[in-house]
């Protein structure tokens, strides 16, 4: 294992980076040929795919990585059925709806569009999950073939696209040759055959495994997708579409480390989750990790975001300082709750999730009764920066409530979380560009919570002190 972890960790990076920064490069040309109101009508059929992929996802996959019993050929044919199903079912319901979806976001020329974007789900449901199982060996070359390759080949389908369609159905075009390339790629990569099975028993099991998760979803799509759905329903296309591309932005290097801490951490962690106390290590090497590079973005994205996305996108799609100044300070609480939500799954717990993302629902709540109050998207990206700090103490109380892993992320949060907000409301306020004061801001975050690292982690070698705690199975929730 130890050999394989640096290749790991270099293969599960790059695969990140490389397909989130393919999904920029694709809507920078996006952006840069269709301006702010027709980019904006693009996001609402990006929203519409994400909300199916979201409320349907049962992470069939995931359960491959995680059981002990994940090599096993029928569990994975009878994983590959749910997906067939999955996809044939959100197709049907993105077909039915796509006329109301169109009449909700107000642009019923649309409908068209939205009832052929159908097609995307249909074709992934016929992915060949073998690149997955193949995780549980730390093999991850598999997977960026897969999702590093399909979203290259997107890129590359933008450019002639764009030249046949220069409108907002170019990204339909795009996301539906993506597809096509994401499982052929699959099947190419795969060391077993293709198999689709109905088996009752391992039905059951994936359903049981990933109803909570599908419930998450419904609650994911509210804490990825909320704040740009009630951006769209409350101010105008222009708008939306420079919102979409700041938080795109913010999002990009968050994703990749969310993606590659799931993806690297979880067959990590599951491997200890017998053992308390190496479970207890590893998740707070994890936490170290997570809370230093969630401090070192927002002080990156408060000082570059909004140049970034001037030179980027164009200055047509520029935010006030004060958007982009919530934006980067939610982004960055994000990134620190990466690590309880893979400690929580390593357990086998995908409910303590969908418990912590109700409290991030909090802030979508808040957003929308910020829209429907018209006070404009800075009081909408606020109150998601709020929400992300309600959900990162409730992940982290639940993990400790639950499982009785011990660690300090309640100290992590409070030290993140006054540092970010400290920098939000002084870049906010001060006088234009004011970046003097929030370089400040962020030097002293990141001096905290490197500080308190070295101090009581040692940077990956925590001490269980006062004493050594006794091991118990970590499946056993604590009564209160």
């Amino acid at each position: 294992m130890k050999r394989k972890l640096p290749k790991g960790v270099l293969t599960v990076a790059c695969n990140q980076a490389v397909s989130e920064g393919a999904v920029l490069l694709r809507n920078i040309l996006l952006a840069r040929a269709l301006g702010p109101e027709q980019m904006g009508l693009a996001v609402t059929l990006a929203i519409a795919l994400r909300c199916l992929e979201m409320f349907s996802y049962l992470a069939a996959d995931r359960l491959l990585v995680q059981a002990r019993d994940g090599n096993r050929r029928t569990l994975q044919g009878s994983a590959q059925g749910l997906e067939a199903l999955r996809g044939l079912l959100s197709g049907i319901v993105l077909a039915a709806g796509a006329y109301p979806l169109a009449f909700a976001f107000g642009q019923p020329q649309a409908a068209w569009a939205f009832a052929m974007l159908a097609t995307v789900p249909l074709v992934r449901g016929f992915v060949h999950l073998d690149y997955r199982r193949l995780q549980r060996r730390l093999c991850f070359g598999p997977t960026f073939k897969v999702e590093a390759l399909s979203g290259l080949i997107g890129v590359a389908a933008t450019w002639p696209v764009l030249h046949l369609v220069a409108d907002f159905s170019a990204l339909l075009w795009i996301s539906l040759v993506q597809a096509v390339a994401f499982v052929v790629i699959s099947h190419l990569v795969a060391r077993r055959a293709y198999r689709i099975r109905f088996e009752r028993q391992d039905m059951r099991r994936l359903l049981r495994f990933g109803w909570p998760i599908l419930v998450n979803g419904l609650i994911m799509f509210g804490v990825f997708q909320g704040d740009r759905l009630i951006v769209a329903l409350s101010v105008s296309l222009e708008d939306l579409g420079r919102y979409s591309v700041a938080l795109q932005l913010g999002l990009l290097p968050t994703l990749v480390a969310a993606r590659a801490g799931l993806s690297l951490g979880l067959p990590i962690l599951a491997r200890v989750q017998a053992s308390r106390a190496a479970f207890q290590a590893r998740y707070h090497r994890t936490l170290s990790l997570c809370a230093g590079g969630g401090v070192i973005f927002v002080a990156a994205y408060l000082l570059l975001g909004n140049t970034a996305v001037a030179l980027l996108f164009g200055p047509e799609f520029q935010m006030p300082a004060a958007v982009v100044a919530w934006i980067g300070c939610a982004m960055g609480l994000r990134l620190v709750r990466v690590a309880p939500g893979t400690a929580t799954l390593a357990l086998g717990d995908s409910r303590s999730l969908m418990h912590a993302n109700v409290f991030r629902l909090g802030g979508v709540a808040a957003a929308a009764a910020a829209g429907a109050a018209e006070l404009g998207l800075t009081w909408i990206a606020a109150a998601a920066c709020l929400g992300e700090l309600a959900a990162l103490i409730a992940a982290s109380a639940l993990l400790r409530r639950r499982h009785d892993i011990r660690s300090a992320p309640p100290r992590w949060a409070a030290a993140l979380a006054a540092a970010a907000l400290a920098c939000g409301w002084l870049y906010a306020r001060a006088p234009v560009p004011g970046l003097t004061t929030v370089a400040a801001a962020a030097a002293v975050a990141l001096g905290i919570v490197l500080w308190h690292a070295a101090r009581r982690y040692r940077w990956g070698a925590p001490s269980l002190a006062p004493r050594e705690l006794p091991a118990r199975p970590p499946h056993t929730a604590r009564r209160p």
